[in-house]
């Protein structure tokens, strides 16, 4: 019922992020349409402003218009009443303007001036056009003469048409200011003349009315001249209104801005409206899902209802309140303390308040550190009672169980506690417990001889780094292994751990000797662990004492460590073993580490070598093997002969590796001469390998070749000399020899380059390979096979150090050898031994008989040589004929080239 569980527990948690999302998608939905509402009431806001901007500029072309009517037509108070409402008009939409963020309210100003501006030039225009008005109704009543009649009709026109130009109306001006001036002078005669006349009754008569005519005339041109003025500023005031457009202009842009901001506003109330429509889509689909999953979880929980009731698991419901519970529900196969199936709900229900107490009791569910299996923690029951599990208490009775009891919260109200029975596993594990410290103790504890083996040796020395170890080795048991069976040998180390045991335990020294353990390390090793290093010396005195017979006195403990004898050993059915010698070593109190230039001062390296105290204890023993000392007792200021032994050998193994690494093995040849006649002429070179260290110092191989085969690098140094030997062959014509052991000849890789490399000369025929006598031989069909294989090229075979003491050699005799080299021992004794000449004879007369070429080596000095040749030995090698050189000074040519 885990994954239903978890099915639940998944679904509860997606219709909680489900109810979240809808939420959040319903909050989204109701914020859209509550922006598209506020986007519709921003659009109609300004479109109710833009078509009052419309509307306005509408009345200004009107109010224009009435401008630009001819002047009798022309309303002033209907003009003064349109500019009125422009201008309140106009100053809504600036406060419109400047609310809607369309006009900066720093040109608020700026736009009352504008108006303010255009008031006075339709004030000063009112004025004018009243004062036209005015003028024009005197002067429509005048005279109708004949001439008034036609200026009339003339001013008239000019007053009434627009399409006049200014400078024609000037024109008649001019023309009417000609005739008032014409009438200003017949009125100044005509004034003068009844001055003149004033008692002629009836011509003064005639005269004043003249003089009325003319100021008749006079008074229509005036008020026709003041008409035309009049017209003339009506028209300049009104092309200054008509020119003003600075109102139209910044209501045209407040107009532009309200209809791109009207545009954008459409927009984004698109955008919403395509949103909202997403929202909503999103909403439904998850109010669908919401109905979808609570319909699963109302069937999860009907069958999780169930899989709890009938769940073979152990179950009760708790409900929290605060620092109360109540148990709200118990599953059909809970059981405490009696079987299950014997309980009725109500007993179920008791015996889970019991629980539970006894659970909160131990802190079940408060502690952190308690053995836990399954995530739970481990209860022991017994009837009743309930104790926490202990690992190295396991009660085994029948009645006695152990349960896995962990608590899951459910919801932050209910907890569920479940409780395991995991019985058999913990029996399981104490088995698998038993088991394993049982193989803990076959590991640590030797089968043989019941004493402590290696591993529990390895153990100790991590826990305790003061105890002092005593190593103690049968040295000749390989031996005894070889003699015996292994029935028998089993019987002589049991044995012998018996007398180590008589030895340590029954000795004078026994009240000293403290806390000690005894190992066995191997069949023929063993170690004493002791407290301290007057402890473990007499444990190596008593040794030596026990097995030479010989009593060592406490007083004279100090003195020198005495010689190291052969004993005899009694075992089995008073059977002995004969000559048993010990070699013992005593550690120092601790491990030491040592730089490694320790043992080679040309070391300048920064790593470091821990020596523990076992290894301390053995090479100690080894040194007793030099030293014939009872016992060795090792000193970490000192170094022992076998650590120089070692020092030299990790000199050595320095030198050849920085030699391999800066090409410094070189090959110097030693003429092998026929001494036939007195020139002594050179018949072959043998190539002999040498090193050049650091310091530019030439070594022999007796200095490397040992250690070299001991670290594996002489593989790679006989391929360099084989590299070399057939370089030389195709530089040269002479001939040349190199030394091969039954080893290189068996090792597959180094065969296989020499044959490679012999397949690839040119001259094979000039090659010699000495194989040295000196090595027994094993595979001698492997042997054979690769000198045939020279033979088949045309190569030369040698015997080296022929009488060297391996007989092994006539099973070879079957393949044809051109040379026998006698040992340089036996050419070397021939000067105080007379019987090496014998043995030499021998030899001479074997070769001529096999038809072989002898060759003498080590002829150091002249009377060797005599010798030699006195014995029909046709060729030699030594000092006294040539010493081995570099092949530049044999054949300068090669420096020659070398250098071009």
């Amino acid at each position: 019922m885990n994954i239903e569980y978890k099915n639940l527990e998944i679904k509860i948690f997606a219709l909680k992020i489900l109810k979240f999302i809808s939420v959040l998608l319903f909050s989204i939905f109701l914020l859209c349409l509550f922006l598209f509402v506020d986007k519709t009431q921003k659009i109609n806001a300004y479109n109710n402003l833009s078509q009052s901007i419309k509307s306005l500029i509408l009345e200004n072309k009107e109010l224009l218009f009435n401008i630009e009517r001819p002047t009798i037509y022309t309303d002033f108070d209907s003009i003064n009443y349109q500019t009125e409402d422009i201008n309140s008009k106009t100053r809504s939409i600036i406060k419109q303007a400047i609310y809607f963020d369309l006009l900066d309210s720093s040109k608020e100003a700026i736009f009352i001036n504008s108006l303010n501006t255009l008031g006075g030039y339709i004030v000063d225009f009112n004025s004018i056009l009243a004062n036209s008005a005015s003028q024009y109704k005197s002067f429509n009543i005048l005279y109708d003469s004949d001439i008034k009649s036609s200026y009339k009709k003339d001013i008239l026109e000019l007053v009434f048409n627009n399409k006049v130009q200014s400078y024609e109306i000037k024109n008649i001006q001019n023309k009417l200011k000609q005739l008032i001036l014409s009438i200003e002078g017949k009125k100044s005669e005509l004034k003068n003349k009844i001055v003149q006349q004033k008692d002629n009754v009836k011509s003064i008569k005639s005269l004043n009315e003249e003089l009325e005519n003319q100021e008749e005339l006079f008074s229509f041109f005036s008020q026709g001249y003041n008409l035309l003025q009049s017209l003339l500023d009506l028209r300049k005031q009104r092309e200054q209104i008509l020119k003003f457009d600075d109102i139209n202009t910044q209501l045209q842009e407040i107009l532009q801005k309200t209809q791109t901001k009207i545009s954008t506003l459409h927009n984004d109330k698109n955008e919403i409206s395509v949103n909202a429509a997403i929202v909503l889509m999103l909403f439904a689909l998850c109010i669908l899902f919401l109905y979808r999953y609570s319909w699963q979880i109302s069937n999860l929980v009907r069958v999780l209802y169930k899989a709890f009731i009938f769940s073979p698991i152990q179950q009760i419901l708790v409900k929290k309140h605060n620092d109360d519970y109540n148990i709200s529900f118990v599953n059909e196969t809970f059981a405490y303390g009696v079987n299950v199936g014997e309980q009725s709900y109500q007993s179920r229900k008791v015996q889970a308040n019991n629980f539970y107490d006894s659970l909160n009791t131990l802190g079940i569910f408060d502690k952190q550190d308690l053995k836990t299996f399954n995530f739970g923690s481990i209860v022991q029951e017994s009837h009743n009672k309930i104790e926490l599990y202990n690992e190295n208490n396991i009660n085994t009775n029948r009645d006695t169980k152990f349960f896995s009891v962990f608590k899951k919260e459910i919801d932050t109200d209910y907890d569920l506690i479940n409780k395991v029975d995991v019985s058999k596993k913990i029996f399981q594990i104490k088995t698998y417990k038993d088991l394993a410290n049982n193989l803990k103790n076959k590991l640590t504890t030797d089968e043989l001889t019941g004493l402590l083996s290696l591993r529990a040796l390895q153990e100790d020395s991590k826990n305790d780094l003061k105890k002092i170890f005593v190593y103690i080795k049968i040295d000749n048991f390989n031996d005894i292994r070889l003699n015996y069976s292994t029935v028998i040998v089993d019987d002589i180390i049991r044995c012998f751990v018996q007398s180590l045991k008589n030895a340590i335990f029954q000795s004078e020294f026994k009240e000293s000797l403290g806390q000690t353990k005894f190992y066995h390390l191997q069949l023929d090793e063993f170690c004493i662990a002791c407290e301290t290093k007057e402890q473990a010396i007499n444990i190596a005195y008593s040794i030596v004492w026990h097995f030479n017979k010989q009593k060592i006195k406490s007083e004279h403990i100090q003195d020198e460590i005495p010689l190291k004898q052969k004993f005899d050993l009694a075992f089995y059915n008073d059977k002995k073993v004969s000559d048993i010698e010990l070699n013992i070593g005593i550690s120092s109190d601790s491990d030491i580490t040592r730089h490694s230039n320790y043992y080679n001062s040309d070391d300048y390296s920064s790593s470091f070598e821990v020596i523990n105290r076992l290894a301390q204890a053995i090479l100690a023993s080894y040194e007793t093997i030099n030293t014939r000392a009872a016992f060795c007792i090792y000193d970490k200021d000192k170094r022992l002969g076998i650590e120089e032994k070692y020092a030299h050998q990790q000199k050595v193994e320095n030198d050849i590796r920085y030699a391999i690494a800066n090409n410094g093995f070189f090959v110097v040849c030693q003429g092998v001469h026929s001494i036939a006649n007195s020139t002594y002429p050179v018949e072959y070179y043998e190539i002999l390998v040498r090193m050049r260290d650091k310091d530019g110092n030439v070594k022999s191989p007796y200095y490397f070749l040992e250690i070299a085969k001991k670290v594996g690098y002489y593989k790679e140094i006989q391929k360099i000399v084989m590299t070399k030997a057939f370089e030389l062959i195709e530089q040269t014509n002479a001939c040349f020899s190199i030394n091969m052991a039954n080893s290189d000849i068996v090792d597959i890789e180094t065969s296989k380059y020499f044959l490679s490399k012999l397949k690839e000369c040119s001259k094979p025929q000039n090659l010699c390979i000495e194989i040295l006598e000196s090595e027994g031989i094993e595979k001698y069909d492997e042997i054979a096979y690769f000198l045939s294989e020279i033979k088949r090229f045309g190569s030369k075979i040698a015997i080296d150090d022929f009488g060297s003491g391996y007989s092994n050699f006539y099973r070879l005799l079957k393949v044809n050898f051109d040379y026998l080299k006698i040992d340089g021992s036996i050419i070397q004794g021939l000067k105080t031994d007379s019987k090496n000449a014998d043995i030499l004879k021998l030899i001479v007369d074997f070769a001529k008989k096999q038809n072989y070429a002898v060759v003498a080596e080590f002829v150091s000095d002249t009377e060797i040589l005599e010798i030699v040749r006195n014995l029909q030995i046709n060729k030699a090698q030594g000092y006294v004929l040539s010493e081995p050189k570099e092949a530049e000074e044999i054949f300068p040519y090669l420096k020659a080239n070398f250098n071009e």
